[in-house]
């Protein structure tokens, strides 16, 4: 009997063992939000310092397949966060003018899923600016001049009607608005066709590519923007990255220059981007002639 009790004994001892060498309980899920703090800060600190147009930024921080919620505050109360047209992004809404330059903070708050957060704070500068005479939606027989923000020379640039070198391959600028060349549009499907007068000819903008073959069989495409008197190009609006985009050889590419450059080109659709437009990449706009006209010539300098 007794061999018996402890035989069963033995068993019971067994099984309260091999029990506890079962699969471990689950431990509680561990979130990172110092990691998805830092990644938020290394995109996002050098972006659109001193942006004077709307810009998006995101509302999630992804580390290691978990998500974040990101949220965004503004300490002026000019500037709105507003619901961006974008999936997963807000909108920092800036007014139409600024009379007197200004630093204001965006804060982040970013919460894990178990509700917990941290924030992170990044300062802005709002300059001096009046977008009262930008034009998004253009109308057929109404002057324009196009610009763009050079910001890496911190000038405004207004497109000539003469290219680069005389080759039609860049279309010159110059910082004085009285200087730059009047143009129009005219609405087509799936866009606009712009146009110049040079001399008493009406001249099309034209973007085209070249394609030639080195002896090592390598094929190179080179990109140009220039005039055209028979040839004309199409050209939708971006309203996310505020520019505009043609295509040549079923190849989508921006408008705009980069860098230290004056001359406005095209690059490869993949040169724009959020991060990009207005930081290294500067796109042309429209503005109304008589308002650009009304501008002082930027000094800017490097």
């Amino acid at each position: 009997m007794k061999k018996i009790l402890c035989i069963l004994l033995t068993l019971v001892m067994c099984l309260g063992v091999l029990a506890g060498c079962g699969e471990p309980a689950a431990p509680a899920e561990e979130y990172n939000l110092a990691a998805a703090k830092l990644a938020l800060e290394e995109a996002y600190k050098n972006y659109l310092v001193n942006p004077n147009s709307d810009y998006d930024l995101p509302a999630k921080s992804v580390i290691d397949g978990v998500s974040y919620e990101v949220t965004w505050t503004v300490d002026n109360e000019n500037i709105k966060v507003t619901e961006s047209s974008k999936k997963n992004y807000w909108t920092i809404d800036i007014p139409d003018a600024n009379s007197t330059e200004t630093t204001y903070k965006i804060t982040a708050t970013i919460k894990a899923p178990d509700g917990t957060t941290t924030t992170l704070e990044l300062t802005r500068t709002l300059p001096i600016y009046n977008n009262g005479g930008i034009v998004t939606e253009l109308k057929e027989n109404t002057p324009y001049k196009i610009f763009m923000e050079q910001k890496g020379l911190r000038k405004t640039l207004f497109a000539l009607s003469t290219s680069q070198n005389n080759e039609n391959k860049f279309i010159n600028t110059d910082a004085d608005p009285k200087k730059a060349a009047d143009y129009y549009v005219e609405i087509v499907e799936g866009g606009y066709k712009f146009y110049t007068m040079i001399g008493e000819t009406k001249t099309y903008v034209y973007a085209y590519t070249t394609t030639k073959t080195d002896e090592s069989g390598t094929a190179k495409t080179s990109k140009y923007i220039g005039f055209s008197a028979e040839n004309s190009s199409v050209f939708t609006y971006d309203t996310t990255l505020k520019t505009y985009f043609t295509t040549c050889e079923n190849y989508k590419y921006g408008v705009g220059t980069y860098g230290s450059y004056t001359t406005i080109c095209i690059s490869d659709e993949s040169f724009f981007s959020l991060t990009t437009v207005g930081n290294t990449q500067y796109v042309i706009g429209f503005m109304d002639k008589a308002y650009a006209e009304s501008l002082a010539p930027s000094t800017g300098g490097t």
